[in-house]
């Protein structure tokens, strides 16, 4: 069970909670770093702390969980990451938002803090040639050219719509999917850029008019893309829809309803591995009424990867664990894993077809 929870300043708009596992002053301080939504995701981390001490804690030493909203900004991010500096954090499991991430990685990279990521993907964040940045999931390019070569195998010869609501961090998804496209004989593209956070979108749904796709893919946030799904549906009811990892969430089945049916989408670990999971699965569903989804056995895993390389090595020093990191092999609930020079994960298929069905996603049974 947790134990003191305190809040503390300064930063206005991001709040700090600590926890204690044992008593107030731990020796050991883990960050926790995310926007305020990615609360499952937080649990899975600490489900993952938790396991570690009921099995007889790490180093001798306590734990402390330092947990901050960096509200998916890269420039908030960076507040966050200075302030897990200033707090002397010995690790960071997060960001969350690729954007986030990259901004932040300059930070703990100057002050030689580790960083592992659950579930950003842009390639730019392990292609900045640092020494203690580390992902569990996959990469951009990675699931571009995975839903490339699936339309290409399955539709050739289509018109396809690619829509992108404009974030950098995400422009590499949407350029390797079209490169892709373009390679395998697809030539019929229509790019569509839109701006996030819009309550309605017939301006694309107009563009989509003049053009006439027969498969659309969708980048962006899961709310958005929920609604501009919904609205194509009701214009091309036979229209293909596919997207990336941000739509692995329910919540994306509740705007789209419906239309929702059918649509697929690329993501990680088809199911989670061996007793810690089922006990994770069982522990957070007790805990939040609903069964955990999205990047929350990635969260634990990366607790997982990090906290074994530091019983390996008996210290929880950055350059000695970044190097335990790369040079071993780890059991985690996604299954074994590894980490390459650059930081990004290994020993494991990165990503998954998934189709939702009936308002849940499943794995896409060919």
């Amino acid at each position: 069970m947790l134990g003191l929870k305190f809040f503390v300043g300064p930063l206005a708009t991001a709040c700090l909670i600590a926890h204690s596992f044992k008593e107030a002053h731990a020796d050991i301080k883990i960050g926790l770093a995310g926007p305020g939504g990615w609360s499952v995701q937080v649990k899975g981390a600490e489900k993952a702390i938790q396991a570690i001490e009921t099995s007889g804690g790490l180093l001798g030493q306590e734990l402390t969980v330092v947990s901050l909203d960096d509200q998916c900004s890269a420039e908030m991010a960076v507040l966050v990451a200075r302030q897990m500096v200033e707090l002397g954090v010995d690790v960071v499991m997060g960001h969350v938002c690729s954007g986030a991430s990259i901004a932040a990685s300059a930070v703990y990279e100057d002050a030689k803090i580790l960083m592992i990521s659950c579930c950003s993907t842009s390639p730019q964040l392990t292609e900045q040639g640092q020494s203690y940045i580390f992902r569990v999931a996959g990469r951009d390019d990675h699931q571009a050219r995975m839903a490339g070569d699936y339309v290409a195998d399955n539709l050739p010869g289509q018109r396809i719509a690619i829509l992108d609501n404009g974030q950098a961090f995400r422009r590499k998804l949407i350029e390797e999917i079209q490169i892709q496209l373009r390679k395998r004989g697809q030539k019929q593209l229509l790019y569509i850029d839109y701006e996030a956070g819009e309550r309605d979108y017939h301006d694309v749904i107009e563009r989509l008019e003049e053009f006439q796709p027969d498969v659309l893919y969708v980048a962006g946030r899961v709310a958005d893309t929920g609604l501009i799904v919904l609205q194509s549906k009701e214009r091309f009811p036979h229209l293909k829809v596919f997207a990336s990892d941000n739509i692995a969430n329910s919540d994306f089945a509740a705007i789209a309803g419906e239309a929702s049916e059918g649509v697929m989408f690329t993501f990680g670990m088809p199911e989670a591995k061996g007793s810690d999971a089922t006990k994770l699965i069982s522990d957070l569903t007790e805990e939040i009424g609903v069964e955990p989804e999205g990047y929350v056995f990635h969260a634990y895993a990366s607790v997982q990867a990090w906290s074994e390389a530091v019983r390996q090595t008996g210290s929880v020093d950055a350059d000695v664990v970044s190097q335990a990191l790369r040079d071993n092999q780890f059991s985690t609930v996604l299954g074994t894993i590894g980490f390459n020079e650059k930081g990004d994960v290994t020993g494991i298929e990165p990503f998954y077809w998934y189709v939702f069905k009936s308002g849940h996603y499943e794995i896409l049974k060919e």
